[in-house]
């Protein structure tokens, strides 16, 4: 069996932490604070978006990226309704405090998350409707996917 250390929990939550501080200065104002951090890159070179890439992006790079964290039975941010265009191609990352299962309802997508290991689903937003996105042991809702 693998031998957890300190350092090894650390370093994930804190690379956590900082994406959710860096998706909060770039905030607009208003109540974001308590929405689900949602990131839209705007350039296809890479995963990772730089701050020399295009301002502009084409219909078919544009992916709504998702993350959220549970913490013993909190879920920052709130859960909250994250709307997605029908069409559109979805990156969810879902961190958890604990071992347990994260599901994404209507699109048949689930997980089973280790402690401290991002779970990440992509895929293609094609069903209309409003979809749960939730996580069990602890039964909670991380946030209603609306997808119009």
């Amino acid at each position: 069996m693998p031998r957890i250390t300190r350092r090894s929990l650390v370093l994930p939550a804190a690379a956590v932490l900082a994406v959710f501080a860096l998706g909060a200065c770039g905030s607009s104002g208003g109540d974001g604070a308590d929405s689900p951090v949602v990131v839209e890159p705007t350039s296809t070179s890479s995963a990772t978006t730089t701050a020399s890439s295009s301002p502009s992006a084409t219909a078919s790079s544009d992916v709504k990226e998702i993350e959220v964290e549970l913490e013993g039975s909190k879920v920052t941010p709130a859960p909250d309704k994250v709307k997605v265009d029908k069409g559109q191609k979805v990156k969810l990352t879902i961190t958890r405090d604990s071992d347990g299962e994260v599901h994404v309802h209507g699109y048949d997508l689930e997980e089973q998350a280790k402690a401290g290991v991002p779970v990440v689903f992509e895929f293609t937003a094609d069903e209309v409707g409003v979809f749960e996105v939730e996580a069990h042991d602890p039964d909670r809702l991380l946030l209603q996917l609306q997808v119009s």
